[in-house]
């Protein structure tokens, strides 16, 4: 039997590589297709609270906002409380793809958890998330 860690990889290059065949049509990577998600969920947010919550480098961060705004996905505007900060929001066009995108993710996951049930795929979501907590 395979190590855990040597599963959790092999589990996750299979799962990103039907992430990205999903997202390959809005010529968009899984990052880039998970931020627009993620301001979508949370109206606007900061560069660190972006990279917190798609599991991203700091360091990494500002690379994939600059690579949003040129495919004019994105804009950044001052934060009011700190206008040190920057505060990130979805364009009109990037909003136009958040349910397509939304659509992509379902069918990626789809796809990664084919071969489990409803109930395993909820246990190891839970599992997973025990792990990482």
């Amino acid at each position: 039997m395979h190590g855990i860690g040597q599963l959790l990889r092999r589990a996750y290059y299979k799962a990103l590589e039907h992430s990205s065949q999903t997202v390959k049509p809005f010529d968009l990577t899984t990052r880039q297709a998970a931020a627009i998600r993620e301001i979508a969920a949370q109206g606007n947010m900061s560069q660190v609270e972006l990279g917190a919550a798609i599991g991203m480098e700091p360091a990494n961060v500002h690379g994939l906002v600059e690579r949003l705004k040129k495919k004019g996905l994105i804009s950044a505007e001052r934060d009011l409380e700190n206008p040190r900060r920057m505060r990130l929001l979805l364009t009109a066009q990037g909003a136009g793809l958040v349910e397509p995108l939304n659509m992509a993710k379902q069918v990626s996951e789809d796809l990664a958890l084919r071969h489990l049930d409803a109930g395993e795929r909820e246990r190891l979501c839970q599992l997973l998330a025990k792990m990482i907590s």
